[in-house]
C-alpha cells in the first residue's frame, strides 16, 4: 500500500509518542528489589528497552515501506530509515503522481472513496451536482486506441438539472467528473486518458472544456 507524506509523518509521530509513554510505564513496574543482583535487574532493563526499540523500529520500518512506494522507489530500501536523518527524506519527499508500478496514489483513492460516498448519499438525498452526474453519458473519441477527448453528455430535456447549479459549485462538478474520467485507465482497449481533453455538452452545445493537469 502507497502511504502519503501526511499520513507517514502522523503515524509516525503516533508511533513515537506511544513507545515514549509505554516504555517507561514498563520499566516503572520493574523493582531491582526482584532480582537477586543488580546485574540481574540491569540486564531486565536493558532487554525490555531493546525489546521496545526493536518493535517501533519495526513498525516504522513497515511504514517507511509504503512511503517509498508512493515515491516510486525500491521498498527494501525501508530499512535504511534507522539511519539518522534518512526519516526526514522519507517525510518529506514527494510521491509519484497518479498510479505507480504499486499501485494507485493515495489522493486518487481518497478522492474516489468520496466519490463513493457521494454516490450511496446520492441515491438517498440527491444534490443538484448529483442530478447532473445521474443524467449524463460519458463517452472517448477515439473509442480505441490513444484518447483524444473525453466527452460528457447530458441531453437537453435534462438540462435544467445543470443551470440549477451555483456558478461558486461548478469547479465542484468538474472534480467530480475528473474522478469518472480516471476510471478510464482501467480500459484495456484505450490509453492516454491523462493527456485527452475534458468536454462537457448539453445535447450538441459544448458548455465548458478542460485539460487534465498532468505533471511530469
Amino acid at each position: 500500500m502507497r502511504r502519503s507524506r501526511r499520513n507517514y509523518i502522523l503515524w509516525s509521530i503516533t508511533t513515537w509518542i506511544f513507545f515514549a509513554i509505554i516504555t517507561p510505564l514498563l520499566l516503572n513496574e520493574i523493582s531491582p528489589y526482584d532480582f537477586h543482583s543488580w546485574d540481574e535487574y540491569n540486564s531486565q532493563i536493558w532487554r525490555i528497552t531493546i525489546t521496545m526499540i526493536v518493535i517501533q523500529s519495526g513498525i516504522i520500518i513497515y511504514l517507511s515501506d509504503g512511503r517509498l512506494k508512493d515515491m516510486g522507489k525500491d521498498p527494501v530500501w525501508s530499512w535504511a530509515v534507522i539511519i539518522p536523518f534518512v526519516w526526514l527524506y522519507f517525510a518529506f519527499a514527494k510521491g509519484t503522481e497518479g498510479d505507480n508500478q504499486y499501485g494507485k496514489s493515495p489522493k486518487d483513492l481518497r478522492a474516489e472513496k468520496k466519490v463513493q460516498e457521494a454516490e450511496q448519499q446520492a441515491l438517498t438525498n440527491p444534490t443538484d451536482i448529483d442530478l447532473v452526474l445521474q443524467n449524463i453519458g460519458q463517452f472517448c473519441s477515439p473509442p480505441i486506441g490513444r484518447i483524444e477527448s473525453i466527452n460528457f453528455r447530458m441531453s437537453e430535456e435534462n438540462e435544467r438539472y445543470f443551470y440549477a447549479i451555483p456558478p461558486e459549485r461548478m469547479k465542484k462538478l468538474r472534480q467530480r467528473l475528473e474522478i469518472l474520467a480516471k476510471r478510464l485507465q482501467d480500459d484495456e482497449d484505450s490509453y492516454g486518458y491523462l493527456y485527452a481533453e475534458r468536454r462537457f455538452y448539453i445535447g450538441d452545445k459544448l458548455m465548458f472544456s478542460w485539460s487534465n493537469e498532468v505533471k511530469i
